[in-house]
């Protein structure tokens, strides 16, 4: 069939003609779709949309013919999958950036509950003993070892039980 022969064909919705459309220039549109991402439910998809929108464009009065039905068709396929293909990802992006959002609230949410518990480091230190606040305090905020203990494994073991101490209360204030 000539071009005008098939154009005359799909004005009329002949199934011959539609049929002949299919056989003639689906594999090209599939061979594109296939090389740029698409399998081939995609491509008959694309396809599909594609002969609807040429049936769209013969139907009107002013057109006119200036290329193959192939070159057409083809055109309106490609533009189609361009715009699938741009759509999906946009899609992807959101996708990804709901994922980093969701990752940023949890991180954000951990430093939060983070600060908190800084911020009660200090009513902590006023609850467990003088001995172990005073302890707790040269060791952590100044850097520096008292000089009163008789040797390092017995600094250790007090700073331990001091410790111990402090996350027992730490406990009892985040439960309350």
């Amino acid at each position: 069939m000539t071009d005008y022969e098939l154009l005359s064909g799909l004005l009329l919705k002949e199934e011959k003609a539609i049929y002949e459309v299919y056989l003639q220039y689906f594999p090209s549109v599939e061979k594109y779709v296939l090389m740029n991402s698409g399998n081939s439910q995609d491509a008959e998809d694309i396809f599909q949309d594609a002969l609807m929108v040429l049936l769209t464009y013969i139907a009107k009065e002013d057109f006119k013919l200036t290329c193959t039905i192939k070159t057409l068709l083809f055109a309106i396929a490609r533009r189609l999958w361009l715009k699938q293909l741009r759509n999906r990802s946009i899609r992807e992006t959101l996708v990804e950036l709901e994922v980093e959002q969701q990752d940023f609230i949890t991180q954000w949410e951990e430093v939060e509950k983070s600060e908190r518990k800084y911020d009660s480091i200090p009513q902590v230190l006023s609850r467990i003993s003088v001995h172990c606040s005073g302890l707790l305090k040269e060791l952590f905020l100044t850097g520096t070892i008292p000089d009163h203990y008789k040797n390092n494994h017995s600094m250790r073991n007090q700073k331990y039980k001091c410790l111990e101490q402090a996350r027992k209360m730490m406990n009892k204030l985040s439960v309350a």
